[in-house]
């Protein structure tokens, strides 16, 4: 059936006004007015919607960001990649802070409703700690229970907007003891992959009761590492399994009409030699800001069907740069994928020279470039052996080898 706008935008507005009220509530939150934000970027697919560009932009009084500044659709992909770096120190320059979006608290019982006890404030940059003693109510206990929440502190923890975490256990070490006697100390730390880990001793003996990291629940808060553990193998298992391949028609015969062809042939076994080719010239042969025309996946689909074509022997491997990956055309984008899926293209964070010549290296392979990258013989001296570079040009419709 054919929906149109405007009764798309009928049925969606009482969604996108609820959405707004967050939006309200957060610049409260950092003490922010709208008009003293610099720039307003919206990410993700709902933000493509024109009602909900229009809503916010009568909210916050400015303009949204063209999305063509920033991909709606891979921003928090590539924010969550960056942050995973640096992290992991790959990118120590950089300074960049994650921060918890809810608080971290307890539930407790409070007159017919759940209290909520905050340990760890909301917009707290991570890593980020709380700590809080925890005892039996009455002698003879046998437990404690910690009932771990999410959610916003100054509201009941079984409001709608919190969310249980984890349902944990403390058995009490003298049951028969006063409950002053059986009192712990209890540590929860986020770590700075937002990983939240609880830590409980009993104060007065110093054993230690609860070590446990807590990172995947269960719609009742319980811990499902199990779970977690299964869904892992499984993805562990189909990362070995060959991706399915599409049919593909046969390359097209010499003085054919297209010389940029879309099949992509099987690579050369395991075991042969390796052949890395820097993909982004290919791409991007013949453009110029005159002519600012996006990458072509065919371009570089044709000279790899004639690199091939010379280096039967060898295994072929293209090097592009993410940046390229971004603008590809729409119906080029099912090449790409497939290209990346069967190993005929690695995707860097930056394709320049080094980059390619750096995973040319650990293959100990063949480059193929349309620029000369033995310029950089000093830092890549092996690149300058003989036989080691193939410089590739195109000239009219055919890619010649020198």
């Amino acid at each position: 059936m054919v929906i149109h706008r405007e009764e798309f935008e009928q049925a969606v507005e009482p969604l996108v006004r609820r959405a707004l009220v967050p939006l309200e509530e957060c610049l409260r939150d950092v003490g922010l007015a709208a008009e003293d934000l610099d720039a307003v970027l919206m990410i993700g697919g709902t933000s493509q919607i024109p009602l909900v560009r229009t809503e916010v932009e009568r909210v916050l009084g400015a303009a949204v960001v063209d999305s063509r500044l920033c991909k709606p659709m891979t921003a928090v992909a590539r924010g969550a990649a960056i942050t995973a770096a640096e992290i992991d120190g790959l990118i120590p320059e950089t300074a960049i802070s994650v921060a918890t979006s809810h608080d971290l608290g307890l539930s407790f019982e409070a007159g017919g409703r759940r209290g909520f006890a905050p340990l760890i404030p909301r917009y707290s940059t991570l890593p980020a700690r709380g700590t809080r003693s925890a005892m039996p109510a009455v002698r003879g206990a046998s437990k404690v229970v910690l009932e771990i929440v999410e959610g916003d502190g100054e509201r009941a923890a079984d409001d709608e907007r919190t969310f249980p975490l984890a349902r944990l256990e403390l058995p009490v070490p003298q049951p028969n003891a006063e409950p002053s006697s059986n009192v712990f100390d209890v540590d929860y730390h986020y770590d700075r992959s937002g990983i939240l880990k609880v830590h409980a001793t009993a104060r007065h003996t110093g054993t230690v009761m609860l070590d446990e990291e807590l990172d995947c629940f269960g719609p009742d808060g319980t811990p499902i590492a199990q779970g977690a553990d299964r869904e892992l193998e499984r993805l562990l298992r189909r990362i070995d399994e060959p991706a399915p391949r599409p049919a593909s028609s046969a390359p097209p015969e010499t003085g054919a009409s297209r010389t940029e062809p879309e099949t992509w042939e099987e690579p050369a076994g395991e075991g042969a030699p390796a052949l890395v080719v820097d993909g982004r010239g290919i791409m991007t042969a013949g453009r110029s800001a005159a002519s600012p025309r996006p990458p072509s996946m065919r371009l570089l689909g044709s000279a790899l069907h004639e690199i091939r074509r010379r280096y039967a022997q060898h295994h072929v491997v293209a090097v592009i740069g993410t940046d390229l990956v971004d603008l590809v055309e729409y119906d080029e984008q099912e090449l790409l994928e497939r290209a990346v899926q069967e190993g005929l293209i690695v995707t860097v964070p930056s394709a320049s020279p080094q980059a390619v010549l750096s995973v040319a290296q650990q293959l100990n392979a063949v480059v193929v470039s349309m620029d000369d990258l033995r310029r950089l013989r000093l830092p890549y001296p092996w690149a300058a052996e003989k036989e080691r570079f193939v410089k590739l040009a195109r000239v009219e419709r055919h890619w010649v080898f020198t």
